[in-house]
């Protein structure tokens, strides 16, 4: 999904990647946004913030979450 705000992104600034399981009823189990022109969200310290919140979340079969610490 694409959305453009303003002329100088003419394909939108924001891309969303949804990433699902391949369960028989795929469930939603991340979405990144890619946002052009944020230079910020290059930093390797922002991607490892990120993965020491999200490593400790699994997806069960029925859709729920779990948090092991």
């Amino acid at each position: 999904m694409r959305s453009a705000f303003e002329s100088h992104y003419p394909d939108g600034r924001f891309k969303t990647y949804e990433y699902y399981s391949d369960a028989p009823k795929p469930l939603n189990l991340f979405d990144c946004v890619w946002i052009a022109d944020m230079t910020h969200a290059q930093d390797p310290r922002e991607a490892q913030l990120e993965w020491d919140y999200f490593k400790h979340w699994r997806r069960n079969d029925n859709g729920s979450l779990t948090y092991t610490p």
